[in-house]
């Protein structure tokens, strides 16, 4: 069996309610069997690398020199290889964006997960980004999000984690 390697890519590192379900996340997917490599933006609190350091998950850091960047991405993309990343798991509106920019450089899979409010709707830019797949944390919340942004149904591709079932995995 091929290893299966997955990039957690996220735009805080901080302590919140994204961060806190990352380490959950990422630290429960060993047990079936995934390898995880967070990817964490330099120069902020620290809370998140030490938390998911606590729970065995490798880190590495990034910068983003500016809000629009094609050499960041291109960067993601070569870093993503190098960990011979599997699937890309992006939380957040940014790191949505960037994760399925560079996957696509890459040539793997990506799913992201919008936590929190929607405030991602509120700009027309954010929701035509919203176009690909959209993984959330209930089908209640996941059916709202594809209201707000405009998603037909058949372009989106719901996973919940459960506890006792892979989080990667159809449920």
């Amino acid at each position: 069996m091929s290893a299966r390697r997955v990039a957690h890519l996220i735009e805080t590192d901080v302590l919140g309610g994204a961060e806190r379900m990352l380490v959950h996340l990422a630290g429960a997917l060993p047990t079936q069997g995934w390898t995880s490599v967070a990817f964490l933006p330099r120069g902020h609190d620290g809370w998140l690398t030490r938390a998911l350091e606590a729970v065995g998950v490798s880190v590495e850091h990034y910068h983003l020199p500016r809000p629009f960047s094609p050499a960041f991405a291109r960067e993601l993309a070569r870093t993503l290889q190098r960990h011979q990343i599997t699937v890309a798991h992006s939380h957040e509106f940014t790191m949505a964006f960037y994760g399925a920019w560079a996957a696509r450089q890459a040539g793997i899979p990506h799913v992201f997960t919008m936590h929190g409010g929607r405030y991602y709707a509120n700009r027309l830019r954010r929701r035509l980004a919203l176009r690909a797949r959209v993984t959330s944390g209930s089908p209640g919340r996941a059916s709202r999000r594809f209201r707000t942004a405009s998603l037909p149904s058949h372009r989106h591709a719901l996973r919940c984690a459960k506890s006792s079932g892979s989080p990667l995995a159809p449920s």
